[in-house]
């Protein structure tokens, strides 16, 4: 009888309920398991919306550049086409239609299954029209507007590029960027 006493005095109990005791598992209580969720949703919910920011950011950047190279390419092709003309698209500028290449295969579209042969780089669309032997236009739309980029990209003959912020096709008299 006395073990038994001994056994439940206010002493164990209290070891036992403050978790200092034998009594104490190992793990974690639920509203601490809850906690640790909420924070990592948190921080996940901040650190998103500035990655898929700068994403964008980087395609659109991107996507400026390959406008660029893109205008270079004809630039290069009429000066040294004679007599002078821009190509009839752009896989005129790639192999194996022209060696050296002005550009590479899959920025000239070349075995494209877009529409019109539009290359497809980091998101956005490139398509480019000849319009006459001494004009022509190229353009940059985000594939998906809004996901992989905001802006739209649109250059000719005269070396100036043009963006829009709207969800339609840049054009000449869009702000100028370059």
């Amino acid at each position: 009888m006395d073990a038994v006493l001994e056994d439940s005095s206010p002493c164990r109990f209290e070891e036992a309920m403050s978790g200092t005791g034998p009594r104490r598992r190992g793990g974690f209580t639920l509203v601490e398991m809850m906690v640790v969720v909420a924070v990592i949703a948190t921080i996940i919910a901040i650190a998103i919306p500035s990655f898929l920011t700068s994403r964008m950011q980087a395609n659109e950047s991107t996507a400026v550049a390959n406008v660029t190279t893109m205008r270079n390419a004809c630039q290069t092709y009429y000066s040294q086409k004679s007599p002078h003309a821009y190509p009839g698209d752009l896989t005129e500028l790639a192999l194996p239609k022209i060696s050296p290449p002005y550009l590479d295969q899959g920025l000239a579209g070349v075995g494209s299954t877009n529409p019109g042969g539009a290359s497809e780089r980091e998101g956005y669309l490139f398509t480019y029209a000849k319009q006459t032997d001494d004009a022509f236009e190229l353009e940059a739309r985000p594939k998906a507007y809004g996901l992989t980029g905001r802006k739209s990209f649109y250059s000719n003959q005269t070396s100036i590029i043009t963006a829009t912020t709207d969800d339609r096709s840049a054009t000449a008299n869009d702000p100028q960027i370059q």
